[in-house]
């Protein structure tokens, strides 16, 4: 599916590669099709948000994420999934990001969010006013799945799981590798 059918997202990145590193752009302004505005601060925003990898026009990869720090943190993680302990999916798109630029791709990145709202939490026995409530961003993630599936018959290539496809071997092993790799303890010079 190609993303000028998609009314609700607005595009938040470029994505080039600099240094060994991927890179995320912003436009210089977040806008969706209609021209209304967004501002910047809801890069930061902790938002249920559902984003959308997309190579040639074309949509990849439809995820989701509540993690704090906002869609900037959420992008954080593909650029940073070389370290640390990143999922197989984490290092599989990374890795199909990082070959689509090298044969030249155009890669973007657009997002979906519901904002927050006021709200009463149950507690144990009593409730709290939430006056920044939000829904998992896994309610529009399957509604996006849903509406793809339906169009095209079949859920984004970059979307193994949902597709019931295993990673390749190459990715795999690298996931591995990278989860394996032990940090290395500093020594103190006292």
């Amino acid at each position: 599916m190609e993303i000028k059918y998609v009314t609700n997202a607005f595009k938040i990145a470029d994505v080039k590669r600099v240094k060994g590193k991927l890179e995320f752009n912003p436009p210089k302004k977040l806008q969706y099709k209609n021209g209304k505005e967004l501002p910047k601060s809801i890069l930061k925003k902790n938002v249920a948000r559902v984003y959308l990898i997309v190579v040639d026009k074309e949509i990849k990869k439809i995820g989701g994420s509540n993690a704090e720090g906002g869609i900037e943190q959420t992008l954080n993680e593909y650029r940073n999934s070389t370290g640390g302990q990143p999922g197989r999916s984490r290092v599989g798109i990374a890795d199909n990001i990082n070959k689509a630029i090298d044969r030249g791709k155009e890669i973007e990145v657009y997002m979906i969010y519901q904002d927050s709202f006021k709200s009463k939490v149950k507690g144990l026995s009593s409730f709290k006013i939430e006056k920044k409530a939000y829904l998992s961003y896994k309610l529009i993630e399957d509604k996006c799945l849903e509406d793809y599936k339906l169009e095209e018959g079949r859920f984004p290539d970059w979307n193994k799981q949902e597709n019931a496809k295993p990673w390749s071997y190459e990715v795999r092993k690298k996931q591995s590798d990278i989860s394996n790799k032990k940090p290395k303890r500093k020594t103190s010079s006292r």
